[in-house]
């Protein structure tokens, strides 16, 4: 399997690059909420949502904090975060 390596040489770069990013992190940050309730507030796209989520995931500024039922499609899904002091909990 390849291993990941962003395009941009940091973080910062990253996320000035793309209004979608810049927008879930900001959202994340004040609300913790499953992909479609992101999506639905914000009004990204589902597919680029994922794309979005993978890679600050694996930049370490995007956590799972648990499972739940969503409140949109009322399955079991996971809650994210982009809350730093909610992310210093779960580490």
């Amino acid at each position: 399997m390849k291993k990941f390596t962003p395009k941009h040489s940091t973080k910062v770069s990253l996320i000035s690059k793309n209004k979608d990013t810049k927008t879930i992190l900001h959202y994340l940050k004040i609300h913790t909420a499953t992909a479609t309730m992101v999506c639905k507030a914000t009004g990204i796209k589902k597919k680029n949502f994922c794309r979005r989520k993978r890679e600050l995931e694996k930049l370490g500024l995007l956590f799972e904090v648990k499972k739940g039922i969503c409140e949109i499609t009322k399955f079991r899904a996971s809650y994210l975060t982009t809350n730093p002091d909610l992310i210093s909990k779960i580490k």
